[in-house]
C-alpha cells in the first residue's frame, strides 16, 4: 500500500523536516511521507499561491497542516519582511550583514503606506481563499496553526496556536519574552543568509531550545489520524 504524503504550507514552523524537528517526528508518527513544506518567513500570500498550486495532487489520504501566519508579513522579488523583526532589533537583536538596507527600506515602506484596515482587508482576502480552497481538497485530513489559537476565517473554531504553544514551553522553563523573541529572530533570517538554521522555533534536537516533544504533545492531530 502506497504511504499517504503530508503537505505543508506556511512558514519557518512548518519549514523544516530534517531529523529531530517536529515535522519529521510528526510524519514518523502518522507514517506520511513529507511531500511539501513551508517557507521560512513566509507571508500569506506564498502558503496561498502555494496551495492553489499543490491542491490538484493532494489525494484523498493524503494529510495537510496549513499554518496561517500573520498578515504583516509581506514578500518582494522573493524577499520576505516581517514587523517583528523590527521588535527584536529593539530588545537588542542584530540583523545579519546585508539585510540591513532592504528591513530600512521596507521599514520606510510599511510606516507610510500600511495600516489596519490595510492588514484587516489583507487577512480577509487571504484568508478566506485558502479556508474554500481546504474545503476543496480531495482529503479531509486537515489542520489548521497559527500563532495564538485565533477563531478561523467563520469564526466558528479556534485554530492550534502554535507559537503560544511554544511560548507557554518556554516561560515554564524559564526563558523571558525577550529571550524568546531574539531566538525566534535568530532564525528567522536563515532564507536570506541560505543557512539551514531554523528548527521550526522548538530548538536544535538535544539543545537547551529542544522543546519539539513537548510541542507535540499539546498540538491536536486528531484530525490527520486514519480512522
Amino acid at each position: 500500500m502506497t504511504k499517504s504524503k503530508l503537505w505543508l504550507f506556511g512558514d519557518s514552523y512548518v519549514a523544516n523536516k530534517r531529523p529531530g524537528t517536529w515535522i519529521h517526528k510528526i510524519a514518523k508518527q502518522l507514517n506520511c511521507t513529507i511531500e511539501h513544506i513551508g517557507e521560512d518567513s513566509s507571508s500569506l500570500e506564498v502558503a496561498a499561491w502555494e496551495l492553489h498550486c499543490c491542491k490538484n495532487k493532494i489525494a484523498h489520504n493524503d494529510k495537510v497542516i496549513f499554518m496561517f501566519t500573520q498578515p504583516h508579513r509581506m514578500t518582494f522579488k522573493g524577499k520576505h519582511f516581517s514587523v517583528p523583526t523590527l521588535e527584536a532589533i529593539d530588545l537588542g537583536y542584530k540583523l545579519p550583514e546585508g539585510v540591513d538596507e532592504d528591513i530600512a527600506l521596507w521599514k520606510k515602506h510599511y510606516a507610510r503606506f500600511i495600516d489596519d484596515t490595510y492588514l484587516d482587508h489583507k487577512k480577509t482576502i487571504h484568508e478566506g481563499f485558502i479556508t474554500y480552497t481546504l474545503e476543496e481538497l480531495a482529503t479531509d485530513k486537515v489542520i489548521e496553526l497559527d500563532f495564538y489559537g485565533d477563531l478561523d476565517f467563520r469564526g466558528i473554531n479556534h485554530r492550534q496556536g502554535i507559537s503560544g504553544i511554544a511560548s507557554a514551553i518556554y516561560h515554564s522553563k524559564g526563558y523571558s519574552d525577550a529571550d524568546i523573541r531574539i531566538q525566534y529572530e535568530s532564525q528567522q533570517h536563515c532564507a536570506v543568509l541560505n543557512k539551514a538554521t531554523c528548527w521550526n522555533h522548538m530548538g536544535v534536537p538535544g539543545s537547551q531550545w529542544d522543546i519539539v516533544d513537548e510541542v507535540i504533545e499539546q498540538v491536536d492531530l486528531s484530525a490527520l489520524q486514519d480512522v
